[in-house]
Order: C-alpha cells, then structure tokens, then sequence
C-alpha cells in the first residue's frame, strides 16, 4: 500500500485489509512515507499524518485479521519526503532534484535509517522490513559521486 499519492482515512483503511483478508490476503507492505509519525524525526510527518495510536491499532487490527504489516522505508530513493526539508540537505545527491540520498555520506544515513527503521520496529509486529533501495538515477550527480566514480573508472 503507498500511501504517498493518495491517503486513506483509518476507518477505510481498515476496511481495506479486511477486504483483503476475506479474499485470502496474509501480508501488506506498508509503504507510510510521510503518514507515518516518526518520533526523533517529526518533521518528516505531512498533513495527512497518522497518530502513533492510530498506526498500533491498525497493526493490531491486522494482526487480527492475521495479516502482517511489513513496513516499507525507502533507504536510498524515493526519499522526496525527507530530503525535500532543510534539515536533511547535507544527505541529497543533487541539490536539485533530491529523490535520492548521497552513499557516500554514510555517517549521516547510518544515523538517519538506523532512526527511521528503529521507530517503525518499535510499532509493528512483523519480523520483515522492506528497505526499498531502488531508482538510484542520480548516482554521480553530486561532486562527491562524480569523483568517485571517476575513480573507480580509472581502474
């Protein structure tokens, strides 16, 4: 489920896994983006956020219904939602178009991911997490990349 075009009241999310759970369904990626509340990073929360209650009872919900809730948090692109706010601007690969972490600062995105991964362990049930990690088509835009892969070329 991604919820980053379009948001799901509660009530219909829950009818949704319901639906799905009478037609067989045992698991659902969550991909929450910005609906989900994450406590050390606030700021990531858009407008159409859930509470930290609503997304627990929603688990519960679903464990009920024995579906597991995998959440899924982008770890490389797809990442507009964080990195489109000052405070994460020192992870973009390109300062324009910043979908996309930089690799190459891997203290930052350790601290970052490490964060994000640990909120949404701490409200779901499932044993999975989905770090996402694809569409990287801006590797080599910032001048870091770019001097690495020139190296690496070089080879």
């Amino acid at each position: 489920m991604d919820l980053r075009i379009q948001v799901m009241t509660m009530p219909a999310l829950k009818a949704f896994a319901k639906k799905l759970s009478e037609n067989g369904i045992n698991t659902l990626v969550m991909e929450w983006e910005g609906t989900y509340p994450f406590e050390k990073h606030p700021l990531i929360a858009n407008r159409f956020a859930y509470s930290r209650e609503e997304v627990i009872d929603f688990i519960a919900y679903c464990n009920q219904l024995k579906i597991d809730v995998i959440p899924l948090q982008q770890s490389f692109g797809h990442v507009e939602y964080i990195l489109r706010h000052h405070r994460y601007k020192d992870l973009r690969e390109d300062q324009k178009d910043y979908s996309q972490v930089n690799p190459l600062k891997e203290e930052l995105n350790r601290e970052l991911f490490t964060e994000l991964y640990q909120d949404l362990i701490s409200t779901h049930t499932s044993a999975y997490i989905h770090i996402g990690g694809d569409e990287t088509y801006l590797l080599g835009h910032s001048p870091e990349s770019k001097k690495k892969g020139s190296r690496s070329r070089q080879r």
